[in-house]
């Protein structure tokens, strides 16, 4: 049976992630951004910039949802297609029930809304 605080974090998850693909967008690094379930899948755009802002954000987000979440929750890149520049992120969550792993990925895509919106506020100012 689901409750009613249960579908009301499920469409506030699915807001967070809307509004994490547009935080993406804006950082001009990212095209094409989709998620699917927790995994991320985006082209970066091509040119030296570019490869130095993902440079900074990936390991950033990494070190930031380690530190965070203790091994509760992870992210990973890789590499899908090298030519096309289309990469994959995936968000792996350790909850023992699904409120617990909504809430959690509520609160990792908040954290990292709020990374990649203090990287667009630096290079917006420069």
């Amino acid at each position: 049976m689901e409750t009613k605080s249960q579908s009301n974090l499920e469409v506030k998850l699915q807001s967070l992630k809307d509004q994490f693909l547009e935080t993406l967008k804006a950082t001009k690094l990212i095209v094409n951004p989709q998620i699917k379930g927790l995994t991320l899948t985006y082209e970066v755009r091509r040119g030296l910039q570019n490869k130095e802002g993902c440079k900074v954000i990936q390991p950033g987000l990494k070190i930031l949802i380690r530190k965070a979440y203790e091994g509760n929750v992870e992210v990973h890149f890789e590499t899908l297609d090298e030519q096309s520049k289309t990469y994959r992120a995936r968000l792996e969550v350790l909850a023992e029930t699904t409120q617990e792993e909504a809430q959690l990925t509520y609160e990792a895509l908040m954290k990292m809304t709020q990374f990649i919106n203090g990287y667009n506020q630096i290079h917006k100012n420069k």
